[in-house]
């Protein structure tokens, strides 16, 4: 995919389709980060076994860690979430300083900004929460719970 030479930001509205892998953020409080390669850009996956199947819940918690399979993307100061079992999904803004990680401008939690450490060990991306409020902790739990094998670019 040719890389995009400007990002058109929407606002997530309620009852709006959640968003997709062609969303980018919408800038709630920050400014979008430039379109800038960053160590961490790449594909990432985590099957979490957490016996159920889970089910579509219109009424569960956003972030809710669930057993099956996620999905994390970062690319370019944009970080796409999936939960392929109930195709719940997020979209947000992300900065990389060494080995600190923000999160930011994600519709789930507009206001909120989460802090983390990540490494890259034996082709896992292995995330630790500073700090993260963001849906009652549910998006630090859910990313810190087990590490992210990386898939490729």
């Amino acid at each position: 995919m040719p890389p995009r030479e400007q990002r058109v930001a929407t606002p997530r509205v309620a009852g709006a389709p959640a968003p997709t892998s062609e969303s980018t953020p919408f800038p709630y409080t920050t400014p979008l980060p430039p379109l800038r390669a960053t160590p961490l850009d790449g594909h990432y996956v985590k099957l979490d076994p957490t016996p159920g199947t889970p089910v579509p819940c219109r009424r569960c918690p956003d972030y809710l860690p669930s057993g099956g399979t996620w999905t994390l993307w970062f690319d370019r100061g944009i970080y796409r979430i999936v939960y392929r079992e109930t195709g719940w999904r997020s979209v947000g803004s992300f900065t990389v300083q060494g080995d600190q990680l923000t999160l930011f401008n994600d519709p789930v939690c507009h206001l909120e900004v989460g802090r983390y450490t990540w490494r890259l060990e034996h082709e896992q991306l292995i995330l630790r929460v500073i700090d993260d409020p963001c849906a009652i902790r549910l998006r630090a739990e859910n990313l810190t719970r087990q590490a992210w094998q990386h898939t490729g670019p």
